[in-house]
């Protein structure tokens, strides 16, 4: 089980076939990509991943598969979100035999859930968990949100490790209170700031497809090299910025397919990318230097 490390961390996509299984291949294929451009870790079945939407019998093979891939050659989390503690540990229980640095948690996102409750939920599942838990905040997604007070609480169980975050205050409250609470930071348009504040840990789904700019962003972020950071940062932007206007995941597909990675990416309900924006897709990810 490789611990969390210095760098960056890839929230992947998952590449599947058209019945909705997981495309093997690509997955191998996706993995390797990341680990052959310095990746300190992935985290397989997040929200890139689109975890929520995976078959329940592909659950298991995937993470398996990745775990499989990996070999310890880097971190591997793998996420086992859903909205009960009973749901979360048939995840988990799932994951048993997988070689993982952890699992990773949002809030329930169907119901309610802050304060005690928040903190019920997740000490619960840390208390029968066989792997580590990091915490996932995503309030715009779960609509419940982790705050200061919860982590407070949280960081004193001895099997919750850490936190995937995307809000700033949650860095500075951590790095001032609770030192050796991990924190992989997701908000690429602050990395500058986080890296300030002692971050060195960067996760992005973007990294799918941009590990050549990955690398360099928090290889330089973490030195200090802010000029080379950012130069490398605005490039992932560019292609992010037209993900967002043309289409996250079909965008993703589209990329991967150009790395050579096999599968879809899409959403059992989305249309294919257009042939117009995928030439764009490939336009833009041979300018910033992705292939």
């Amino acid at each position: 089980m490789k611990q969390v490390s210095k760098g960056f961390y890839t929230a992947m996509g998952t590449p599947l076939n058209a019945d909705g299984t997981v495309c093997e291949k690509g997955l191998r294929a996706h993995i390797e990509n990341q680990i052959e451009n310095g990746a300190a870790g992935v985290f397989i079945m997040g929200t890139m991943g689109c975890q929520p939407a995976i078959k329940t019998s592909e659950y298991a093979k995937i993470a398996r598969i990745a775990s499989d891939t990996v070999k310890g050659r880097c971190s591997l989390l793998i996420g086992a979100m859903d909205n009960s503690i009973a749901r979360v540990l048939d995840r988990i229980e799932a994951l048993k035999g997988c070689d993982l640095t952890g699992v990773v948690l949002t809030t329930p996102f169907f119901f309610p859930c802050e304060g005690e409750l928040l903190v019920n939920f997740f000490t619960q599942i840390a208390d029968k968990s066989e792997f580590p838990i990091y915490l996932y905040n995503q309030p715009s997604v779960t609509n419940n949100m982790i705050t200061n007070a919860d982590f407070a609480v949280l960081a004193k169980h001895p099997n919750i490790k850490g936190i995937k975050t995307a809000d700033i205050s949650h860095v500075r409250y951590i790095k001032a209170n609770l030192p050796d609470f991990e924190v992989l930071y997701s908000h690429s348009d602050l990395y500058a700031s986080a890296a300030a504040l002692g971050v060195d840990k960067f996760l992005e789904g973007m990294f799918c497809a941009t590990p050549k700019n990955a690398k360099i962003v928090a290889d330089a972020f973490i030195t200090g090299d802010v000029k080379s950071a950012n130069e490398a940062l605005q490039k992932i932007l560019k292609l992010r910025d037209y993900y967002i206007a043309a289409g996250i995941n079909p965008c993703l597909t589209k990329s991967l397919n150009l790395l050579g990675i096999e599968g879809n990416c899409n959403l059992d309900f989305e249309p294919a990318l257009s042939e117009k924006a995928g030439k764009k897709v490939e336009e833009i990810m041979r300018e910033i230097g992705e292939i």
